[in-house]
């Protein structure tokens, strides 16, 4: 997965998509675009276009390796080798650096299928320290993806 963003007129778009082909002779990468918006225009919950490992254990305790797409306060979307059903309940694992670990409950609401699926979740917080504690997270990330975005559209 691959995710760019820049600014324009005081506007921040993002578009997320894969690397389809890299010629690197010529120093060209063609990419696929699955999906481009203006962050100013959100959801019900800021989504956060993100690359991370994780782990999910479902209701017979398997574990799978995924990889999150973006990332908000109230779900997920992610992408894994393994089938899951629709309303299906999995324990999230979140490694956020050195001994930062938070542990979220959520529900599948929806699957698609590429090359491998890709689904959509959405947190069933058990407590309230563990909200909080992805808030703090997407806090520190909005302002470094800010921060990027920003020195990004000053190389204009």
């Amino acid at each position: 997965p691959i995710v760019l963003g820049y600014s324009k007129r005081n506007k921040i778009f993002l578009c997320e998509g894969i690397i389809h082909k890299i010629n690197i002779k010529n120093r060209f990468i063609e990419i696929r675009v699955y999906e481009f918006k203006n962050v100013t225009n959100l959801r019900e919950s800021e989504r956060f276009p993100v690359s991370i490992f994780s782990e999910v254990i479902n209701k017979e305790h398997k574990r799978d390796v995924i990889l999150i797409k973006n990332l908000s306060l109230g779900g997920m979307a992610f992408i894994s080798s393994n089938e899951y059903d629709v309303n299906e309940i999995l324990k999230i694992y979140l490694y956020l650096g050195l001994n930062s670990i938070i542990r979220l409950d959520g529900e599948i609401i929806r699957k698609m299928e590429h090359d491998n699926y890709e689904y959509g979740l959405r947190f069933d917080f058990v407590n309230v320290i563990e909200k909080d504690l992805l808030k703090k997270y997407l806090d520190t990330l909005k302002e470094q993806q800010r921060e990027l975005i920003e020195k990004l559209g000053s190389l204009d």
